[in-house]
């Protein structure tokens, strides 16, 4: 009972639209309706402009976050099931958002958070495999293809020099990276057809207001 609370609260935190509090307050309007019309960091950075982009980068981070790290001390003898389902669940509330129509973000940053909290020593090399993949094709649906992938792949490379094998982790890495896909469907599909727009860095980065 006390997981299965922890799941929809997990849920309603991750579904706290953020980039979508942010176009109301900053603009009087709904960012899904301008950029690439998704409910994200990203598009926030584009039409909000960079530093809007961070704070909602850094806050639906810190959904995926609290979700692990609450359910971790409230039902520590959940072991690391409960913490990863309660994940998931933020991640879920993050895409599919009960506040906001179900209309929500692609779940990067919040699977981001909740891989930290559950994979903390991995996390700089998932940082660093999107930042690097992000510089050298300026796509963002790569960038976060590949961190995706580097996740459960880093986990189970770190396991074969020694670490433990959890398959709670492995759940959520393996979940991280479908879900992932999932939300990039459409950019993947453009990218296939030679239609997916580059990161315009210089632009983002002009746009600090």
């Amino acid at each position: 009972m006390l997981i299965a609370i922890m799941l929809a609260a997990a849920y309603l935190v991750g579904s706290i639209p953020t980039a979508v509090i942010a176009g109301r307050l900053l603009k009087g309007t709904d960012i899904r309706s301008q950029g690439s019309g998704n409910a994200g960091a990203t598009n926030a950075a584009r039409i909000l402009g960079f530093t809007a982009g961070l704070v909602v980068a850094a806050i639906d981070l810190a959904k995926g976050l609290a979700a692990v790290l609450l359910v971790s001390l409230i039902a520590p003898l959940s072991g690391s099931a409960g913490p990863v389902l309660c994940g998931i669940a933020a991640v879920a509330g993050h895409v599919f958002p009960v506040f906001a129509g179900f209309r929500g973000g692609k779940g990067v940053a919040t699977s981001a958070g909740a891989a930290i909290a559950l994979f903390p020593a991995l996390a700089p090399i998932c940082l660093a495999a999107f930042l690097l993949a992000a510089a050298l094709s300026r796509w963002v649906v790569v960038a976060s293809l590949t961190a995706a992938f580097v996740l459960p792949a880093a986990y189970l490379v770190s396991c074969a020099f020694g670490a433990v094998f959890d398959p709670w982790r492995m759940v959520l890495g393996a979940a991280v990276f479908f879900i992932v896909v999932f939300t990039h469907h459409g950019n993947i599909a453009r990218l296939l057809r030679g239609e997916e727009k580059k990161l315009d860095f210089e632009a983002l980065f002009r746009r600090r207001s």
